[in-house]
């Protein structure tokens, strides 16, 4: 027999036969069987909140969004405002150029937290951020929910 788990062990056997308890015991049987045990999927780990900001520039969080009305935009969330930045290209030189430009205006961030977007991972923004002293935090693969920051106002500043 093979492991298939609790669920889809109760499914087939529902198929065939049925007695009083039975669902308890598969689901005793699936839990005292450690080849089941050992296939069983791994829990999803608790999110924990970004810790507080404590000052203005201490997390920025990025992300690209569009094309949104014929345009690639720049999302950036700090501590509480939140914008969108024009831009042409989303390539790392482009988005280096954008952050220095809104560096220059509104002082330099102690932490980038970012997707793994190529521009983001490449060694010439990796490059940047350590020349700038920035500390860069890319966000584990297909987990948009530890830069949820941005993902929300993603959502927000495309769908309202």
């Amino acid at each position: 027999m093979g492991h298939w788990g609790v669920i889809l062990t109760k499914q087939l056997a529902h198929q065939h036969i049925y007695w009083w308890e039975m669902d308890a015991e598969i689901a005793g049987m699936v839990a005292s069987c450690p080849s089941c045990q050992q296939q069983q999927a791994v829990k999803l780990r608790r999110l924990v909140a970004w810790p507080d900001a404590l000052s203005p520039r201490s997390w920025l969080h990025l992300d690209f969004v569009g094309p949104f009305l014929g345009f690639s935009w720049l999302i950036l969330v700090v501590a509480g405002s939140r914008f969108p930045y024009v831009m042409t290209s989303t390539t790392s030189a482009q988005t280096i150029q954008a952050l220095s430009c809104i560096f220059a205006i509104e002082g330099l961030p102690e932490t980038l937290v970012t997707d793994n977007g190529p521009q983001f991972t490449s060694a010439k923004f990796k490059a940047f951020c350590t020349t700038l002293g920035i500390r860069l935090i890319n966000t584990a693969p297909f987990h948009a929910a530890f830069n949820r920051l941005a993902e929300w106002f993603v959502r927000t500043f495309c769908f309202g």
